[in-house]
């Protein structure tokens, strides 16, 4: 439950992580880990997040959650005009008057349900819940850069020195 809803201190998980992948890999302590993280086939912490949000919009889709959540989490939107607007198809957002309220279940499954994207969405209605998470895990480890992008990086350099030295 705590790693669903978003309880806790992300960059402690996120931090022990990383640690852990570099200990695996018997990697310097500093080097990057995207890398690392996409040769072993496993997600960053926040793309873990990620994917239990994309969960449990599948379930709600799907009608695969406890009535609770089903009445909760409508899914359609009560447009106030009958004329096209930019966020036409979008669910309204509740108001909330804390930040703290922006980890609720309900906010949290209507940002990810209009943030969602059309190869995503698709995939809600043709895939099974097993099918979606892998598709979903594959797609995000294969964006993962693998190569080092900042300029003259130290921590790059150190590891593969030039020939000159």
């Amino acid at each position: 439950m705590e790693l669903s809803f978003g309880v806790g201190n992300v960059k402690i998980y996120s931090f022990y992580k990383k640690k852990a992948v570099r200990a695996l890999t018997n990697s310097k302590y500093n080097c990057h880990t995207s890398g690392l993280l996409k040769k072993l086939n496993l997600l960053k912490f926040h793309d873990i997040c990620a994917l239990c949000d994309l969960t449990f919009c599948h379930k709600r889709f799907n009608n695969a959650l406890p009535q609770y959540f089903l009445d909760l989490l409508l899914l359609f939107r009560d447009d106030p005009h009958y004329y096209e607007t930019r966020i036409a198809g979008q669910l309204r957002l509740p108001l909330i008057k804390h930040e703290f309220a922006k980890q609720s279940i309900k906010y949290r499954f209507i940002k990810t349900l209009n943030n969602m994207s059309m190869t995503y969405r698709e995939k809600l209605e043709t895939h099974s819940l097993d099918g979606f998470k892998k598709y979903v895990k594959n797609s995000t480890v294969a964006s993962y850069s693998a190569d080092c992008s900042f300029k003259n990086c130290y921590i790059c350099i150190n590891v593969h020195p030039t020939a000159s030295s």
